[in-house]
């Protein structure tokens, strides 16, 4: 903004233009430098009656300061290329992010995964349950009293075990809160990586 009102700006394609009230521009190339500003430009094509060379001041002017303030303001919001290397902007970035994370959370397997974990603890202790339940009934039913009895005892520690353990089934396990694949593994380790790889 300073350089619009008192500075300027040299490029190849406008030459210089100086600032509103004034300033001293130089061609780095050539090293030579001018002074002045674009209302005398304006000034002193108006009294020359010359109404398209005042317009052609005030239009490099106005787009050279649009150049020169709107890109630094908008570049959070454009894309930007430069020497063939692309600059996103933060509304892309951001998109990025979401397309990353849904890629990674939101399929079917990661779903399946996660219900998974979730149920395996309260399906370990429901099956150790009844395989405990199974085996009071079968020790009650052969007259076993004693066994019943130990039995009974045990299915508190039984059941408290399952959780954080799982139970072993012939097809696959469940795994409990400790193992690996179990909520808490899911929760502390899975997630986590899965989401800092989303988030690059």
């Amino acid at each position: 903004m300073q350089n619009a009102i008192d500075g300027g700006w040299y490029g190849s394609d406008d030459g210089y233009v100086f600032g509103l009230l004034g300033g001293t521009v130089t061609d780095t190339t050539n090293g030579v430098s001018e002074t002045g500003s674009t209302l005398s430009e304006i000034s002193t094509a108006l009294d020359q009656g010359n109404l398209l060379d005042a317009f052609s001041y005030f239009d490099t002017w106005s787009l050279e300061t649009l150049d020169h303030t709107l890109k630094p303001l908008l570049s959070s919001v454009l894309n930007e290329t430069s020497h063939g290397v692309t600059t996103y902007s933060i509304p892309v970035e951001l998109s990025k992010i979401q397309t990353n994370l849904l890629e990674t959370f939101g399929t079917y397997n990661e779903l399946k995964a996660f219900g998974d974990a979730t149920l395996a603890p309260v399906l370990s202790v429901g099956f150790g349950f009844t395989q405990d339940l199974d085996g009071i009934a079968t020790d009650l039913s052969s007259a076993d009293y004693t066994q019943a009895f130990t039995d009974l005892s045990n299915l508190p520690s039984d059941l408290t075990g399952d959780l954080p353990n799982g139970y072993p089934t012939a097809s696959e396990p469940f795994t409990g809160l400790l193992n690996t694949g179990s909520l808490l593994d899911e929760l502390l380790v899975t997630f986590p990586e899965q989401l800092a790889t989303a988030l690059g």
